[in-house]
């Protein structure tokens, strides 16, 4: 049987189409993210939260840092 932090990850993973998304959204890499769904490693709770997070965030593109950038002239 599947633990809580696995199925909040294969939601999110299903609903931003893959781990990879999921992943940058996460600040881990993709492979950590495979091995969470997969449970070959626990979740921990601090991607378990970020996790839940994403379940009421729309599927769109990781936005950018925000901060000073140079101008182009």
């Amino acid at each position: 049987m599947a633990t809580l932090g696995q199925q909040v990850l294969k939601q999110v993973v299903d609903k931003f189409g893959g781990s990879y998304p999921v992943a940058e959204r996460l600040g881990v890499t993709d492979t950590l993210v495979q091995h969470f769904v997969s449970g070959a490693l626990p979740v921990p709770e601090s991607i378990l939260l970020k996790a839940v997070d994403l379940l009421d965030t729309p599927p769109s593109k990781p936005q950018e840092p925000t901060g000073n950038k140079p101008n182009a002239t």
